[in-house]
């Protein structure tokens, strides 16, 4: 028979929860449909505006934000914004290699600022596939370990720690990034 599961801190278990079960209970989801109305005013003229709304939205408790869920690395370093920043970056380097060396050539600058451009593009996908191959495969290995870790930890309202079962390591909640992620 194990012992009964206590807070290594005061060693009891009457305050003590799974940080699931406090992350869980600290958040809240909802819907709400109905009538709606607006009131807007410009200048000297008043509009009014009636109609349906359907809102959804959720809310956590500043507790469950803290012991929540270690965030899963992205699989991709820019992701889709980024890479329509680089996209528009690209043909920005374009028209402004262009603008620079056409004053020599109208065809060096086209020229100029195209390979300035596929180089700028070039230079994004190599570090697009570094990251893949290279940093992705270790975070997403220490998120996998940090996340079987925060599935058995547990809180204790007590003393604000949390602990780990298997390991006994603690930690407060404003420090779960070095307890989650100890080889960063």
């Amino acid at each position: 028979m194990n012992p009964p599961l206590v807070c290594p801190e005061c060693n009891r278990n009457d305050a003590m929860q799974k940080v699931t079960a406090v992350v869980s209970g600290g958040t809240s989801t909802g819907n709400y449909s109905g009538s709606s109305s607006s009131i807007t005013h410009a200048g000297d003229t008043t509009a009014v505006g009636v109609g349906y709304s359907t809102l959804h939205g959720s809310t956590s408790s500043d507790l469950a934000k803290m012991l929540a869920k270690p965030i899963e690395p992205n699989k991709n370093k820019y992701g889709c914004g980024n890479s329509l920043l680089m996209m528009v970056g690209m043909l920005l380097i374009l028209i402004l290699g262009y603008a620079i060396f056409a004053s020599i050539d109208e065809g060096f600058g086209i020229v100029a600022g195209s390979l300035l451009s596929i180089g700028f593009g070039v230079y994004f996908l190599i570090q697009e596939h570094k990251y893949k191959k290279e940093v992705y495969p270790v975070a997403i290995k220490a998120y996998k370990t940090a996340l079987i870790k925060w599935d058995r930890s547990y809180y204790c309202h007590r003393d604000d720690i949390v602990f780990d079962t298997v390991s006994g390591e603690t930690s407060r909640p404003s420090g779960l990034l070095s307890y989650y992620y100890p080889d960063s």
